[in-house]
């Protein structure tokens, strides 16, 4: 097909078809696969287990990151399936309460 990022587009019997991405499957499965493995970046790595002690860390009264549960953490097959538990597990919040916590000494 050729598709690129250029050239969005290819023919089949004559007709012009456009290919986009998905963005909900793609943000789903990329939580998915940081579950499972480590997730690499220019300069370093990241490792679940950092939103597993920051979530345990935020469980108090006064939450960073309050609409982290449970679920977000460990969902089950139907949390796997909802796109705002993904979203919000890379939310600037998140990211926000996690940077607060380091930089706090925490």
């Amino acid at each position: 097909m050729h598709v690129s990022k250029e050239l969005s587009y290819f023919y089949a019997n004559g007709q012009k078809l456009f290919y986009f991405f998905d963005a909900p499957h793609l943000l789903k499965s990329t939580r998915n696969n940081f579950f499972k493995h480590q997730l690499s970046f220019l300069n370093g790595m990241t490792d679940k287990i950092y939103l597993e002690q920051f979530y345990i860390f935020d469980r108090g009264l006064n939450r960073l990151a309050p609409k982290l549960t449970v679920s977000h953490i460990y969902p089950g097959p139907f949390q796997k399936m909802k796109v705002s538990y993904a979203s919000q597990v890379f939310s600037g919040t998140v990211a926000a309460a996690m940077k607060t916590c380091i930089h706090g000494g925490t």
